[in-house]
């Protein structure tokens, strides 16, 4: 996952050479993302200590995602950890933790998308990178990451649609529905080719 992530951001950033990273205490310190950055070219840049400190409370303390909150302290404290990372000049953020792509949806950093000057800042889901990269891989498409397929989570019970890009619809059809089972629905739109 981690050389999954550090090859899309060296893709699809490649004027940018620092990268925030969002995760636990412990991922951090174990140098992961840094060491699969540092193998693209990249710099990592972890929040400081303060901002860290919220950022576990965002996870683990009483009302982190870990607790089953989604709004509130969580989200507050996750914002505080990004300001942190923005105010550090930081453009693309990877959020290291599967907790917080969750919390993303009601987290309203004071920068909201845009740091000091203006400048968007990205945020990347690793767990994203590698569904991607993996189902691109079972269509036998190679090369481009972002919007390579999109599979929709389906209402429980429901049947699951996959949208690909491939340009083998049949090829689609087949690995979706034995990926997925027979009642998948597969709608096939050819807008680009995998290089």
């Amino acid at each position: 996952m981690l050389t999954c992530t550090a090859d899309y951001l060296r893709d699809a950033f490649p004027d940018v050479r620092e990268i925030g990273v969002l995760a636990t205490t412990g991922t951090l310190a174990s140098g992961v993302y840094e060491s699969a950055l540092e193998a693209s070219g990249f710099v990592q840049i972890a929040p400081r200590a303060p901002a860290q400190t919220r950022l576990m409370n965002a996870i683990y303390g009483p009302n982190g995602a870990k607790a089953g909150s989604r709004s509130g302290e969580c989200c507050e404290d996750l914002a505080a950890a990004i300001d942190d990372l923005v105010a550090q000049g930081v453009q693309v953020i990877v959020l290291g933790c599967t907790e917080l792509p969750l919390l993303m949806r009601d987290t309203a950093p004071s920068g909201a998308g845009a740091g000091a000057g203006g400048q968007t800042v990205r945020f990347v889901d690793p767990t994203d990178v590698l569904a991607r990269r993996c189902v691109a891989y079972a269509l036998g498409a190679s090369g481009a990451l972002e919007s390579a397929v999109e599979v929709i989570a389906p209402e429980v019970g429901a049947p699951a649609a996959l949208t690909s890009e491939s340009t083998a619809p049949q090829a689609a059809a087949r690995d979706a529905k034995r990926v997925r089972g027979a009642r998948t629905r597969v709608r096939t739109r050819v807008e680009g080719v995998f290089s």
